[in-house]
């Protein structure tokens, strides 16, 4: 990467119609386009070393992290993070918001979106304190994008028209351009083919009419997945991405724009039947991708190079490459590319005749779901079922037939030994039959234990990811609604209850992103709750500080819910009371185990207290749902207003549903 920021960031995303996924995303930064070799960056990290002028090591620490955002994400956000924390100490308002966008994008590419999300809204607020409505613009793209990742469709168009408004107000063409081609994905996802294709001409359009060649690819990438949707025509998308990988032959684009272009261009080839040079195409992209280290790119080619050789029927060639694309998809959770490659695997071994392993991977492929209808996935099923079976009964009958044979020829040979050995020998083996049988039905039994609790564990992810994303729309929604209130109090009670739905959310994000599919580990999930409430609270957020002082502690989710709510509700009030006329302030919150039995949650703040004969501010509603909550945990409530506001929160575990 040297010359790719203003034009192409290294996102990937997959395309669902017509069962064609495992692409590259084009997806503009619509940042100032970026120059930097390694030696350039070389160059600025010795420069970096040796000044000791904030000022400096602000900038420096900028154009770092910008010129690393497409070749090494982690590197690129190490930098940016230092120089949000130099631009915080500074009080320098004109650079940060720049980082906070890098930042976020970095944690996108680190698949942590909780914190990317958090990032880009600081970036959107950092923007509008400086009145850069462009740099809003920018950011709403990247939310955008980040919503429709996450699965929260309603939030992607709503942000994705907001950025298209600003660049038409703003007369910024490139914004323009990116939106239109942003939504053509969300319009071909709902077989909206002619909106699709609408959106995508006037990409295009725009960006022939303003000479913006940097942003020229993307329009026709835009255009290649437009002709993805009914009615599809291959030949025409073809034609487009063909467009896009002649343009990036040239200056100013790099190795990755043309791995991107390459994919894309293979892509086409794959549908029009022409495997040969598709091949050759993913071959030089997935050169670039493995030199670049860029995982999901790595994985999508594998994916697709095992795609090709199965249509071609060279299974034995297709197996190690879907195989690889897997092992990479399931490390990211990408629940979104797993069930077609689960099902090009089932196909893959079904073509070499192992149709024990080819059920296992469609029985996978069904519990992420799929786009086949619900006949063609029980006609696959049965059919793949039937093999098996069958195959397993002839092996079955041919061992047996063996052993039979085995039988005979020993009995022969023993018939003349004395009556007596020869009732020991049969005696013997009589045993040694039963052994083999009870272990060969133990190893069964094993082996659909472990089968069954993988399906349940790819089920559980799924349902925590689909609670979750249940959640995030529901949380859409109120966000919506409380655009159109205008009493006050109503408005509060939307938002608070957004607050809830969004702690409840974390907690199943929590869970299928982690390890134990059963427990959340509570200190990230405090840490990230109480930086996006303090993030919602605006300015006066910004003046409270955060201190989580925990060992790292799993609880179950059902003892978690009621301790996030819990949690939600207390720190609301401190935020809403106890810091008034800009009061500045901290905010600690702990869990700790007293015993064996018996936990402590405590939530205190430095801030004004309050004298507990006076009348409790607000409905109310906050402190009687804390208490439920607690009883609910067969916990008591206790608060202190010495130096602030102390709540106390002693609970036992639930038990663990069953």
């Amino acid at each position: 990467m040297t010359k790719t920021l203003g034009r192409f960031a290294d996102h990937y995303f997959q395309t669902k119609m017509h069962r064609m996924k495992n692409t590259f995303t084009f997806f503009c930064l619509l940042a100032a386009p970026v120059l930097f070799g390694q030696n350039q960056i070389d160059s600025l990290k010795n420069v970096l070393a040796q000044t000791a002028d904030p000022a400096q090591q602000l900038e420096i620490n900028y154009q770092i992290s910008q010129g690393l955002s497409n070749s090494n994400p982690q590197q690129s956000l190490v930098f940016a993070k230092k120089g949000i924390e130099i631009s915080q100490k500074l009080g320098e308002k004109a650079t940060l918001p720049k980082l906070l966008l890098v930042a976020g994008s970095g944690y996108v590419d680190a698949s942590v979106y909780d914190s990317a999300d958090i990032f880009f809204k600081k970036a959107v607020e950092a923007f509008a304190a400086v009145g850069n409505q462009k740099g809003q613009a920018d950011t709403y793209l990247k939310m955008a994008h980040l919503a429709n990742r996450t699965g929260d469709y309603v939030g992607a168009f709503d942000l994705y028209f907001k950025a298209l408004r600003l660049g038409e107000t703003l007369g910024e063409p490139k914004i323009s351009a990116t939106a239109h081609g942003a939504l053509v994905e969300l319009f071909a996802e709902k077989k909206q083919a002619a909106e699709a294709r609408d959106h995508a001409q006037k990409a295009i359009e725009i960006c022939e009419k303003n000479n913006l060649l940097a942003e020229l690819p993307f329009a026709y990438h835009s255009l290649g997945l437009a002709y993805f949707a009914e009615p599809v025509d291959y030949q025409k998308a073809f034609e487009a991405w063909d467009k896009a990988y002649q343009i990036v032959q040239q200056p100013p684009f790099d190795e990755k724009d043309l791995a991107i272009a390459l994919n894309d261009r293979a892509n086409g080839l794959k549908r029009l039947n022409r495997h040969a040079e598709a091949l050759e195409n993913y071959g030089q992209a997935l050169a670039i991708v493995e030199k670049m280290g860029w995982k999901m790119a790595v994985a999508a080619t594998h994916a697709n190079i095992g795609e090709v050789n199965l249509r071609m029927g060279k299974f034995r060639e297709a197996l190690p490459h879907q195989l690889k694309a897997i092992e990479i998809f399931e490390k990211q959770n990408d629940s979104d590319n797993l069930p077609e490659s689960y099902e090009h695997a089932s196909a893959i071994y079904e073509g070499l005749g192992d149709f024990k392993n080819a059920l296992v991977f469609r029985k996978k492929m069904e519990t992420l779901g799929d786009s086949l209808s619900g006949l063609e996935k029980d006609a696959a099923m049965s059919e793949l079922q039937t093999q098996y079976e069958t195959e397993k009964k002839e092996t079955t009958i041919a061992a047996q037939t063996a052993q039979i044979g085995q039988q005979k020829t020993v009995q022969w040979a023993i018939g003349g030994v004395a009556a007596l050995l020869a009732g020991f020998l049969f005696f013997l083996r009589r045993i040694n039959i039963s052994r083999k049988k009870a272990n060969q039905e133990l190893a069964v039994s094993n082996e659909k234990l472990g089968a069954k609790n993988a399906e349940n564990e790819l089920l559980l992810k799924e349902i925590h990811h689909r609670v979750k994303n249940n959640l995030q729309t529901i949380s859409s929604l109120l966000n919506l609604q409380s655009a159109s209130i205008s009493d006050q109090n109503a408005l509060e009670a939307v938002q608070e209850s957004q607050s809830r739905v969004r702690s409840m959310a974390l907690i199943h994000q929590k869970l299928y992103q982690g390890e134990n599919l059963a427990a959340v580990e509570m200190k990230s999930y405090f840490e990230t709750m109480g930086e996006a409430m303090l993030h919602s609270f605006g300015d006066a957020g910004k003046r409270v500080s955060l201190n989580v002082e925990m060992p790292e502690l799993e609880m179950d989710v059902d003892t978690a819910i009621p301790l996030g709510l819990i949690a939600n509700e207390l720190i609301t009030n401190s935020l809403k009371y106890a810091f008034p006329e800009n009061r500045p302030g901290k905010l600690k919150i702990s869990l700790t185990t007293e015993n064996d039995q018996q936990f402590l949650l405590k939530i205190a703040d430095d801030g004004v207290g309050f004298d507990k004969k006076d009348k409790p501010k607000g409905t109310g509603f906050g402190t009687r749902l804390v208490s439920l909550l607690a009883m609910q945990l067969n916990g008591k409530v206790e608060t202190q207003t010495e130096n602030g506001t102390a709540t106390f929160v002693k609970f036992q575990p639930l038990a663990k549903a069953a």
